[in-house]
């Protein structure tokens, strides 16, 4: 079962992930939607939006997105594999 549907351009997500940006902006999870955002859609059943978008937060806070940022110039982005890497390790080792 998934925890998260992860796409570009959702309006149906419940938050959205700043994708590309500076190194300092990527990653920050963001309430109001937009098409360049990475939009996330929690599994209701086993994850609450409003906790996942604290989770996130947290994960932006720790700095962990810029280490994930591709790009040689100051615009750099995310991918969305390491986007669901990052996410699903996380829940996994929390539910331990």
């Amino acid at each position: 079962m998934q925890l998260f549907q992860i796409n570009n351009n959702f309006p149906e997500a419940d938050f959205w992930l700043i994708n590309k940006s500076s190194i300092a902006q990527i990653g920050k999870p963001v309430k109001e939607y937009r098409s360049c955002l990475t939009g996330i859609k929690c599994n209701e059943q086993l994850i609450l939006p409003s906790f996942g978008f604290y989770a996130c937060l947290h994960l932006y806070q720790t700095g962990i997105w810029r280490g994930y940022g591709r790009s040689c110039i100051n615009l750099v982005s995310l991918r969305i594999k390491d986007i669901r890497n990052v996410l699903n390790n996380y829940f996994v080792i929390q539910r331990r």
